[in-house]
């Protein structure tokens, strides 16, 4: 891992929720899935992903998806 990967600043570390939809959208759901299982809104859940998504300095949600599991946020 990059030396910025390694440690985030505690500002931009990921909420539980913010964990939870990458898991679910790291395992093949899309948000209004996610959204339905959660009890949320599909803009909920996008501004969830959103969220975490620039927290992990990333382009899209499959980069992020992909660097969450690199930094051990999700499996």
């Amino acid at each position: 891992l990059a030396a910025d990967e390694k440690r985030m600043a505690p500002a931009e570390t990921l909420s539980d929720r913010e964990i939870a939809c990458l898991q679910m959208a790291g395992d093949g759901h899309i948000s209004e899935e996610i959204a339905e299982r959660m009890g949320l809104s599909v803009h909920t859940v996008n501004a969830y992903l959103g969220a975490a998504t620039t927290k992990l300095d990333s382009v899209n949600r499959i980069q992020a998806i992909a660097k969450a599991i690199r930094l051990g946020y999700i499996s």
